[in-house]
């Protein structure tokens, strides 16, 4: 075998133990990192921006192979939110450290509605796709201005966490 033929110095064994420790350590973006509480507040233009997603996708660090899981939140009718790990049994919060945050508002569901008003309710979906449905009630209120989608805003999420994760959009 190669990886005998490979570690015939104890050196060379040592190497690939500690390797494949390594490995098995970080995995394949399936490790677990710390989070921590982050909320906040979206308004635009003075208005809360009520129903809007909001995305923390965290940055990576130095050398680090995965920067962690990214968060998200859909602001209330006073635009605030509370972020939940945007990964299955991630948690609340989010990693500490530097995150690219981008909004999404009403404009997102344009092509959705479009699709709702051209599909009927007998019409079968294609492909083995169920339909998408939007219903309206539960839209977003604002559209993001352009220069918020185009651009993410930075922000650092605190290694104690923050519930003074706000942020002020104003229109084009």
């Amino acid at each position: 075998m190669t990886i005998i033929f490979l570690a015939r110095t104890p050196r060379l064994c040592y190497l690939l133990m500690a390797t494949t420790i390594l490995l098995a350590t970080v995995g394949c973006g399936k490790g677990s990192f710390a989070t921590v509480p982050v909320a906040g507040r979206v308004t635009l233009d003075g208005e809360p921006a009520v129903r809007v997603t909001v995305l923390f996708s965290p940055l990576r660090r130095g050398d680090a192979l995965e920067a962690g899981p990214s968060s998200m939140a859909t602001t209330d009718a006073e635009g605030r939110y509370r972020l939940v790990v945007a990964r299955q049994g991630g948690g609340k919060g989010a990693v500490p450290g530097k995150h690219l945050v981008a909004f999404s508002g009403i404009e997102e569901y344009d092509q959705l509605l479009k699709e709702n008003k051209n599909n009927s309710s007998t019409q079968a979906p294609t492909g083995g796709e169920s339909p998408r449905l939007v219903i309206p009630g539960n839209l977003p209120t604002v559209r993001i201005p352009t220069k918020y989608t185009g651009k993410p805003l930075e922000f650092v999420v605190p290694a104690e966490g923050t519930a003074a994760a706000d942020f002020a959009l104003t229109s084009d």
